[in-house]
């Protein structure tokens, strides 16, 4: 029994020790499968060689490595077959053998298809426990990659070092330990350092810096050594520019000798920001600076020779104006007497000569300042249509002397309200037309305009002067727009002229952003092209149409033009005023289109003729028209191109209403159209003939102050604006003038004519005395200047001594005109005296006028009412936007919102308040905002009784 029980305990303990057994085997075979998992998975190679040096243990990363696709691949091959060299081998085993272990050795390898790689492997020895040797085993690493770009990078740096070191400009580099790695051989000539002293040197290129040395002694960082020297120990990316430093001095080399350096230090970083090496160039400038000191030298030279010359220009433009004003002027003024056909031709060719001698003076100041570049463009607004007309009607006296007809055509789509500068666009028309009426010898000159593209701040216009002259051979047209050329020498002589004009206008059109060019055939005439930018106007007042305009609405007028241009530029021009025109192109065929009419019951109403037609002209088609009953009634109206003595009686006697000179401005031709229709005369009582004189004699008589001291000058421009309607008070000089406004009583002047330059007293000194005192009155009187300068800054003088205009002499009937009119208007809704009424319309104390607030309203008290009340509305806003722009001393801010509040209360008549805000808002485009809260205060003051008047009329 107890046998039994010692088996049956022996047979348990047997049972626990195979269960343990096979614990311990399940554990050994997991960490084994965790060796054989990680023995392939990692990227190294991991092999293992017998004494035999045969492959018995290899990786799956090591099989690759040697190009097999698994360890079984390899494994039992001998291991030289994996050696380049088997040299190499043996000296491997003997190097193992000696040291027991090796750490990243290089190993020159192939792989199975023989291409060559690059091993770094960590071996140990495998002995028994008798030292007896077994084999190694160990770890590589295939390093093929990383050897070729280190290879590369040293490739480069040769490269580099070997440029560096034949370059021609002294460089040299610094470590980030800032010892010097590399010193070239023009960085020793430079300085005369020897590399062989430099290079590894810790301390010693800092001398190269050393302001006690006389070698570079100023170029340093920030001017001082020390800032230079304790830079590179400490340098860090902030220390330099992402472009390094740069600095350019003076310094005295070894030899004695002052020469001028250009330094420039360049830091390289690694990815981490880390300072590599700093490369720095010294370069020898000092011809170069030498030479730009000699260019400074010559440079103010020029320009004081420049300033020289401009003084020069300046002097003799006013010694030679002021006496051609007399000559041109009072030659006007003597065509307008009673002369014989001898003496007529004596002044018409004195006013010839006189002219071209003049637009030779203008010429070779233009040029002179486009040469000099200081020509520039003064943008103001305009209106396009008006000063087109306005020029070509200077020049329409030349054409009609021809027989050319002159015309000017702008379709309804061209903008008319622009920004841009009216006197040099003038220049380049006048240039163009004036070339194609002298070279023209029958025919017609036609001025188009055309729209290329717009867009809400600018227009780009295409300008067009047509001829039927000579015309241009092509192989001419290319040089015409050079100095002193003209297409063929021999037309100098016939024609005259500098050679200049086209020069001229080809800059002006280049600074207007357009180009200019010509097509033409040598007897066929030519087109000069060129094409313009000019602004378009954001706030601009739309010219309001005359009362009688409604009865314009469908009326049957009847053309007659032999010219087909002329023709259809007023059939254009009649359709936009809503009539119904008719045009034909002879006064016979005029008779029967009229007859036509008067059967059918529809006669015409007014009648536009041309006076030169051939077979018939205009005032032989008005003597058939007398002589045929049926035909009376019809309004008519002559247009000429070349007015002739005695056709303002013949007019008159025939019954004609209207004679007026071509080409029309479309305002003039409307407000003649509008004054002959809508005038009722007394019975028996001829009505007068409108002409372009009565048509501007109705619109505008002013009282003006003329400061002039030269008397031939003083007559001239007295008699021309009395020939204009209105009345002159002369001043001989400043002192005068302020002496004259000081007695003005209730008469004030509407406009200044102030001479620039005057015994006593100036013009500029006159017109400061005049701007101070209306600070204080609250007024704004416009001031003109007159002057014989006309070089570049001239009138920018003149504008920023308070002047509101600019003319130089000699004076022009047409530019006197339009410098008056461009002035006044923006005086218009302020001034009290436009229509020459000689008192004033304002009592003392009123705070608007009920007579002309109730007109704005055409007399509809309800109407004026409604008006009252949008005002009051906006009242608080106007007066706030003002007084704004006041506080914040914002002159743009103060001119925009005073136009704006001016426009509100213009409406009723208040034209003391008008008054105020017009200074405000010409203080604020003068940029000068002196005394502004003063005039505030009064504009205020006055706002506060226009509300109450208002008020008391709901």
């Amino acid at each position: 029994m107890r046998e039994l029980v010692e088996l049956r305990k022996e047979r348990a303990e047997l049972m626990e020790d195979v269960a343990k057994r096979k614990q311990t085997e399940a554990a050994l075979r997991q960490s084994e499968e965790r060796y054989k998992s990680l023995f392939n998975a990692t990227s190294d190679g991991i092999f293992q060689v017998d004494a035999g040096g045969i492959f018995t243990m290899m990786n799956a990363a090591g099989a690759r490595i040697f190009g097999y696709e698994n360890p079984e691949g390899i494994i039992g091959r001998p291991a030289l077959e994996c050696w380049r060299d088997p040299k190499d081998r043996n000296a491997y085993v003997a190097a193992l053998k000696k040291n027991k272990s090796l750490s990243s050795y290089p190993i020159a390898a192939k792989k199975k298809n023989g291409d060559s790689i690059e091993l770094e492997s960590s071996n140990r020895i495998v002995e028994d426990i008798n030292g007896r040797f077994l084999g190694d085993e160990g770890i590589m690493r295939d390093v093929t990659e990383k050897k070729r770009t280190e290879e590369a990078l040293r490739e480069q740096e040769r490269l580099t070092e070997g440029l560096i070191e034949r370059s021609a400009v002294a460089t040299f580099v610094l470590n980030r330990h800032h010892k010097v790695v590399l010193w070239n051989k023009a960085c020793e000539k430079l300085t005369g350092m020897l590399a062989s002293e430099m290079k590894g040197a810790d301390d010693q290129w800092k001398a190269f810096y050393d302001h006690k040395r006389p070698c570079l002694a100023d170029v340093v960082i920030e001017g001082t050594v020390d800032n230079l020297a304790s830079l590179y120990p400490t340098l860090k990316k902030s220390a330099l520019a992402p472009d390094g430093l740069y600095a350019e001095r003076w310094y005295r080399n070894l030899k004695g000798e002052d020469r001028f350096i250009l330094f420039d230090a360049v830091p390289l970083y690694d990815s981490k920001g880390e300072l590599v090496l700093v490369i720095e160039t010294l370069q020898d400038i000092t011809e170069r600076k030498l030479l730009e000191e000699e260019l400074q030298k010559a440079k103010h030279a020029a320009e004081d020779a420049s300033r020289l010359k401009s003084e020069f220009l300046a002097n003799m433009s006013h010694e030679i104006r002021t006496p051609m004003n007399g000559v041109i002027g009072m030659t006007e003024l003597l065509i307008d007497t009673l002369l014989t056909k001898e003496q007529r031709e004596y002044v018409n060719a004195i006013k010839v000569s006189a002219e071209s001698l003049l637009t030779i003076i203008n010429d070779i100041l233009d040029f002179s300042k486009i040469e000099a570049r200081k020509l520039d463009l003064e943008p103001i607004n305009f209106a396009l249509r008006d000063s087109i007309a306005d020029i070509l009607h200077t020049l329409a006296v030349r054409a009609s002397g021809k027989g050319l007809e002159l015309a000017y055509h702008i379709p309804p789509d061209v903008p008319d309200a622009v920004v841009g500068d009216p006197g040099r666009l003038r220049q380049i028309i006048v240039n163009l037309v004036g070339n194609a009426i002298k070279f023209t010898e029958k025919g017609e000159v036609v001025v188009s305009i055309s729209r290329e593209t717009e867009s809400e701040d600018e227009a780009f216009l295409h300008f067009a002067i047509t001829d039927t002259g000579i015309g241009i051979p092509p192989e001419k047209q290319l040089t015409i727009f050079e100095a002193f050329s003209q297409a063929d020498a021999s037309t100098t002589r016939r024609y005259g002229g500098t050679g200049l004009g086209l020069t001229i206008s080809s800059r002006l059109v280049e600074m207007m952003g357009g180009c200019i060019w010509v097509e033409s055939k040598g007897g066929k005439g030519s087109t000069f092209h060129f094409t313009a930018r000019l602004g378009i106007q954001k706030d601009f007042v739309i010219r309001q149409l005359p009362e009688k305009l409604e009865n314009l609405d469908g009326l049957r007028v009847l053309v007659v033009d032999d010219n087909a241009t002329n023709r259809h530029i007023l059939e254009e021009m009649l359709k936009n005023w809503r009539m119904r025109p008719f045009t034909v192109d002879n006064a016979r065929e005029a008779l029967q289109i009229m007859i036509m009419a008067k059967q059918k019951g529809e006669p015409f109403s007014l009648l536009l003729l041309d006076a030169n037609m051939p077979l018939m002209d205009g005032f032989d088609l008005v003597g058939k028209l007398k002589e045929t009953p049926d035909l009376k009634g019809a309004t008519i109206m002559m247009l000429t191109s070349s007015g002739q003595r005695g056709d303002a009686a013949r007019c008159r006697d025939l019954g004609i209403s209207a004679y007026l000179i071509k080409p029309l401005k479309q305002s003039s031709l409307l407000d003649a159209i509008t004054t002959v229709l809508g005038r009722i005369e007394p019975e028996g009582v001829d009505a007068p003939l409108v002409t372009r004189h009565t048509l501007r004699r109705k619109q505008h008589a002013l009282r003006i102050l003329l400061a002039e001291d030269n008397a031939v000058n003083r007559m001239v421009a007295t008699t021309l604006l009395v020939k204009l309607g209105h009345t002159v008070i002369t001043a001989v000089h400043g002192r005068e003038a302020l002496s004259a406004l000081e007695g003005e009583g209730e008469r004030p002047f509407d406009l200044i004519l102030m001479d620039v330059q005057m015994p006593e007293m100036d013009g500029f000194e006159a017109t400061a005395l005049i701007r101070e005192k209306e600070k204080t009155i609250g007024t704004h009187i416009p001031i003109v200047a007159q002057t014989a300068h006309a070089m570049k800054g001239d009138k920018e003088k003149c504008l920023e001594a308070g002047m509101d205009g600019y003319i130089t002499k000699p004076l022009r009937t047409a530019d006197l005109c339009a410098v008056i009119e461009e002035v006044m208007a923006s005086k218009s809704h302020a001034s009290e005296n436009l229509q020459g009424k000689g008192k004033k319309e304002i009592e003392a104390g009123s705070a608007f006028k009920m007579e002309e607030a109730l007109s704005c309203a055409d007399g509809d008290v309800e109407l004026f009412k409604e008006v009252i009340k949008i005002f009051l509305g906006e009242y608080q806003k106007l007066i706030s936007g003002v007084r704004n722009a006041v506080d914040k001393g914002s002159a743009s801010d103060l001119s925009h919102s005073s136009h704006t509040l001016k426009g509100a209360v213009s409406n009723f008549g208040a034209r003391k308040t008008v008054d105020i805000a017009l200074n405000l808002e010409l203080m604020g485009k003068s940029g000068d905002l002196t005394g502004a809260m003063e005039m505030f205060t009064s504009l205020e003051h006055e706002m506060q009784r226009l509300k109450q008047a208002l008020e008391e009329n709901l």
